[in-house]
């Protein structure tokens, strides 16, 4: 599971602020990091929001 995703900054800001910043999704960028884990860019989610004709 991804915790739905990281910061949407560079990599290098990413580096460079992680351990001074702890709002949005810093936090889940430093937990993620301790394991290891590698910076991979994609599409963002989307809702499709249903709503028939009436």
């Amino acid at each position: 599971y991804d915790l739905w995703g990281v910061p949407d900054e560079d990599e290098a800001t990413l580096e460079a602020g992680f351990t001074k910043r702890n709002d949005g999704l810093w936090g889940v960028y430093r937990f993620k990091r301790g394991f290891g884990g590698r910076l991979v860019r994609t599409a963002g989610a989307w809702d499709l929001v249903y709503a028939p004709l009436r």
